[in-house]
Parts: C-alpha cells; sequence; structure tokens
C-alpha cells in the first residue's frame, strides 16, 4: 500500500508539495492519485530505468523510495491506462498554447474543462492534463505544433528540471481542491482536440 497524501497536504498548494527539494514528496503525491511515475535522468527527458512494465503497472512502494530517495532525478508520470487513462496535451510552443487558451475562451464547457484541471509550465510550454473516461485506450499522436501523449507515453512532470535550467511548474490547478485532474468523456476529449 502506498502512503497517502495526508490531510495536511490535501490543503497545501500542488507547488508547495511539489517544491524544488521534495521531489520525493511530489512522487507519493501523484502516485496516491493513481498516477504511474517513472525516474528520469537528472536534468534530462531520458528514463533511469527500463520504464515499458509500467506502462502496465504502478510502481511499488521499495521501487518509488529508490527511485527518489536523493532527489536528484527528473520525475515523469506515465500517462494512458496505467493511470487512469491519463492524456496530457503538450504545446511546446507558447504561442500555440495561447492560441488555444483564446479559442477555449468562445465555448464555456470546454473553458470550464481546462479552468479545472492541472496545467503545467514546462521549459519552453505547457501540458495540459485530462482523464478520458472511456475504455478505449487513448492513442499518442501529433497534430501541428501538438504533442498528444496517451497510451505508451509518457511526460516530465514538476518539479523536474529542463535542460534550459527552468523547472517544470504548475501554473493552474482546479478551483475547487486543486488536486484533480479533470475527469472529461471522450466526445469532449474529441472537442477540445479540433
Amino acid at each position: 500500500m502506498f502512503p497517502s497524501v495526508s490531510n495536511q497536504n490535501q490543503n497545501k498548494k500542488l507547488s508547495e508539495i511539489c517544491g524544488n527539494d521534495k521531489i520525493v514528496d511530489c512522487a507519493w503525491f501523484y502516485v496516491s492519485y493513481g498516477l504511474s511515475v517513472i525516474p528520469l535522468k537528472s536534468g534530462e527527458k531520458e528514463p533511469d530505468i527500463k520504464w515499458k512494465e509500467y506502462q502496465k503497472r504502478q510502481p511499488i512502494v521499495a521501487e518509488v523510495q529508490e527511485w527518489f530517495k536523493d532527489g536528484k532525478n527528473n520525475i515523469a508520470i506515465v500517462c494512458g491506462r496505467v493511470s487512469n487513462n491519463l492524456v496530457v496535451i503538450d504545446f511546446d510552443k507558447g504561442n500555440v498554447y495561447e492560441r488555444f487558451m483564446k479559442e477555449v475562451e468562445g465555448n464555456a464547457e470546454l473553458k470550464d474543462i481546462v479552468e479545472n484541471t492541472w496545467i503545467v509550465q514546462t521549459g519552453r510550454g505547457y501540458h495540459v492534463y485530462l482523464v478520458v473516461d472511456t475504455d478505449n485506450p487513448i492513442k499518442t499522436s501529433k497534430l501541428p505544433d501538438v504533442d498528444i501523449h496517451g497510451e505508451g507515453s509518457y511526460v516530465v512532470a514538476p518539479p523536474s528540471l529542463h535542460k534550459t535550467g527552468n523547472r517544470y511548474e504548475f501554473i493552474r490547478f482546479t478551483k475547487t481542491t486543486g488536486h484533480e485532474i479533470r475527469v472529461i468523456t471522450e466526445e469532449q476529449y474529441n472537442r477540445i482536440l479540433t
């Protein structure tokens, strides 16, 4: 059984839980929300382990403790079914993300979805986290200037260090508790991508 996030931690902002020197706390936070995590090499996007099996299973306590005990590794969240059908929309360019946000503003339903989920500023762009409620795996794909991380992929997560020297950090959480990733239907997911 994994350590749960205490009530005290649940009331903190993710930025406090996932601070620069608290990568192991952040790993436990992600795991407590049903997300599969893997270690990345320090300051890189490359896995520090063979990670294929973590597309199918969550890491055990001893693995998480070993991977993040010294706080030097970056951390990634595995997308897809192993993490509750997590999908991350990856905008590598800030102007593409800004255009997306302006388009979402015109649709009340989509605006509500995006305003009530995790958004992470990466070294160069932004990640929008969503969980798609479907029995179908959401495939990893590519759109113009946007990567969709689904089944069989992972994303670098806060508080990892980007090669630019910037840290990945949360910039938006849900309006309620700040911790949930928005669950949407497959139909809503498809509308977001159009």
